[in-house]
């Protein structure tokens, strides 16, 4: 029996060895995640808006627009509950905040990360960012995550071809590639469908989550933003007016409520027309620039 045992640990042993170097390799290459992770370990005393929220606020809202010191820390598909541990996960370090610019969409205060259908990307903030959401091990590996064939391709582009997975800039918004910057995609009906909730049960958490937000950014007198975001009316007349007058009242009582809070909703804004977008729901780089200059002057006016 114990020879057996040796011969399985002498077999086994560099299959392990072999596993966890690959998986080294797969953490080393650069990404969105690890690179604002770094960037708020390196900078987070410094920063005097910081910027959260999901795609819609990554694409849409650039830092390089605003006169404060600005970094723009949302993901695709970064739900609120993720919002509120990255703030309370830096938020000894952010002495200076004065703006927290927080995205109210339409999904929300409907949805969460491990119910939609990015789910994946929760791996990132354990791996990256030191947090602990779900307790499978492919929550928390990134061999478990890919077939191996992709896993591989992505280190040989990497660390052969030197191409890394980060899309995002320095100031942390998102990066536009060519068919961004010249297509507009009419995909309203799609886009307004993964985005509508068929249950409201993620909505009390969202508010008890939101309230406390408010409250911690309040104690050190950091004022909040809620923003809903401009959109395409192809998108929008696709929406659920329910769900949507639930975002927008619940995000009106919150600026009713909090001395610290101002709700803007852009959503239907006349000032943005097709030109500024690249799908339906997303903003362009024309966009981008606009919303930014946008939300500068109401820095400067809160």
């Amino acid at each position: 029996m114990k020879k057996l045992i040796t011969k399985t640990t002498l077999f086994l042993f560099p299959i392990f060895i072999l596993l966890v170097s690959f998986e080294y390799l797969l953490r080393s290459i650069p990404n969105d995640y690890s690179y604002k992770k770094k960037y708020l370990d390196d900078n987070a005393e410094k920063l005097e808006v910081l910027i959260l929220g999901n795609s819609h606020a990554s694409y849409g809202i650039n830092p390089d627009f605003i006169h404060l010191a600005a970094f723009n820390n949302s993901h695709g598909s970064q739900t609120i509950d993720y919002d509120y541990q990255i703030f309370q996960k830096y938020f000894d370090k952010l002495t200076r905040l004065k703006y927290i610019i927080l995205p109210i969409d339409y999904f929300t205060l409907f949805i969460r990360l491990e119910n939609g259908w990015e789910e994946y990307r929760k791996k990132y903030y354990n791996i990256y960012y030191g947090m602990c959401f779900g307790s499978t091990p492919d929550n928390y590996l990134e061999i478990l995550n890919n077939k191996f064939s992709l896993n591989l391709k992505r280190v040989w582009m990497f660390y052969i071809r030197k191409k890394t997975l980060r899309n995002c800039n320095n100031n942390g918004s998102a990066t536009f590639n060519q068919e961004q910057k010249k297509f507009f995609l009419n995909n309203g009906k799609y886009r307004a469908a993964i985005y509508t909730s068929k249950t409201k049960k993620n909505l009390l958490s969202s508010i008890e989550i939101l309230d406390k937000f408010i409250a911690k950014a309040y104690s050190i007198k950091t004022k909040v933003i809620l923003l809903t975001m401009p959109a395409e009316h192809s998108y929008i007349k696709y929406l659920n007016s329910e769900q949507l007058y639930t975002t927008i009242h619940l995000a009106e009582n919150f600026a009713a409520k909090y001395p610290n809070v101002k709700y803007y909703n852009l959503i239907n804004n006349t000032r943005f027309v097709n030109g500024d977008f690249f799908d339906s729901d997303h903003l362009n780089e024309k966009g981008a620039k606009k919303l930014s200059m946008k939300l500068d002057s109401i820095i400067k006016r809160f």
